[in-house]
Formats: structure tokens, C-alpha cells, sequence
């Protein structure tokens, strides 16, 4: 765990004790996810799965933005088979060379993907380009998200980058049930998530007054 920010005025300034929150609930919630059961991965996946389908912005989404699991995230290609089969689009991201932002590619279940240094599945370089207007519904990942939306990422900021882009596009973070937290701390630069899809359900957020 990290060290709390020293002080020297008996009080950590805010900023310091924010990041070292997110960085603590980052190690703790990788821990938990990694000792969850294969099995029970794939049932919970497919739970999630069973919730985003529930949502009515996804019966009306003709694109959506997937993500490609890690071996510990929620599972979402079976929902990939599923979107394509009711006629729906997708596209996947890509890291640029930068490794500052994302990309939108066009995806079908079966096309071949690459393997990034950081341990991602994207898109090939040579494969077609998706506009950011064409995003009906995106599907976020996270470590952890709270009831107002505020979704805590992997500490990059490439979905705070992405997400202001997609204009009219609808987001849904994609957890497994206890990656649910009472509140998470919120930066200015942070994007909150419009749903939040688990193993349990899905509800609309509702950002703090």
C-alpha cells in the first residue's frame, strides 16, 4: 500500500491525499480482482452483459465502443457476439504512438488484433477508422466507480481524454458489483460514466449537487 503524504503542518494537502486515495483503492481492487475464479469471472461477466442489454440506450444503439479485457476485467465479447448479431456496429480503441490518447477502430468478433506492451488487445493499425459521432454507446472500464458516476481508471486519463470527444455518445461503466463504492474523490478533469452496468444490475448515476 502506499505511504500516506507527509505533512508538515499536521494536515496532508488535498490534492496529495486525494492521489494517494485513488492509488491505494487501485492496489486494493487489482488484488480483489485477481483473486476472483475464473469461473466466476465468466458467470459475473456474463451477468454484466445481461444488464447492458437491459439498458434502452443500448436497444438504441446502432455503434457501440467496446473495450478488449484484460485477464481480470469484466468479460464483454460474448456481448460483442450478441451486439453484432441484433445488427449493431462496433469499434475498439487503439493506443496512438504517443501513448497520450485513444483512437476508435472498427471491430468485428473474429478479426485479428494486436498485442500492446502494456499488456492491451487493440485493433490493427490498417483496419478502418470510426468517426467519434458515430459512438452511439461507449462501455468503460474501470477499478472502481461510485453512485454519482465518478469511475476510477488505471490512472492514465485516456478514457478522461476520450469520453468530452464523443459527442451524444451515452456511458456506461462495466464493473463487477464490488467494484461499487460509496464515493469515489472527484479531480476536475475527471468524466463521470451516465450508467453503471454489474453483475447486480444496472442504474443511471446522479452527479453530487
Amino acid at each position: 500500500m502506499p505511504e500516506v503524504p507527509p505533512s508538515s503542518d499536521g494536515a496532508s494537502d488535498l490534492a496529495d491525499l486525494k492521489t494517494w486515495a485513488k492509488e491505494s483503492l487501485r492496489q486494493s481492487m487489482r488484488r480483489v480482482r485477481r483473486a476472483l475464479p475464473q469461473q466466476a469471472r465468466q458467470l459475473r461477466s456474463e451477468r454484466v452483459t445481461a444488464s447492458i442489454r437491459s439498458l434502452p440506450d443500448y436497444r438504441d444503439a446502432r455503434m457501440l465502443l467496446l473495450y478488449w479485457p484484460m485477464p481480470d476485467e469484466v468479460d464483454l465479447r460474448p456481448l460483442a457476439e450478441l451486439a453484432v448479431a441484433e445488427g449493431k456496429s462496433l469499434a475498439l480503441p487503439r493506443m496512438r504512438t504517443d501513448e497520450v490518447g485513444l483512437d476508435l477502430y472498427a471491430y468485428a468478433p473474429g478479426d485479428a488484433l494486436e498485442a500492446h506492451p502494456w499488456g492491451l488487445s487493440q485493433p490493427q493499425a490498417q483496419s478502418p477508422r470510426v468517426e467519434s459521432r458515430d459512438i452511439d454507446l461507449v462501455l468503460v472500464p474501470a477499478l472502481a466507480v461510485d453512485e454519482y458516476g465518478t469511475r476510477l481508471g488505471y490512472g492514465k486519463g485516456f478514457y478522461d481524454r476520450l469520453l468530452p470527444t464523443l459527442d451524444g455518445a451515452v456511458t456506461c461503466a462495466a464493473i463487477f458489483h464490488f467494484q461499487l463504492v460509496a464515493e469515489l474523490p472527484r479531480e476536475d478533469f475527471d468524466w463521470p460514466v451516465q450508467w453503471v452496468a454489474s453483475d447486480e444490475g444496472a442504474f443511471a448515476t446522479s452527479p453530487p449537487a
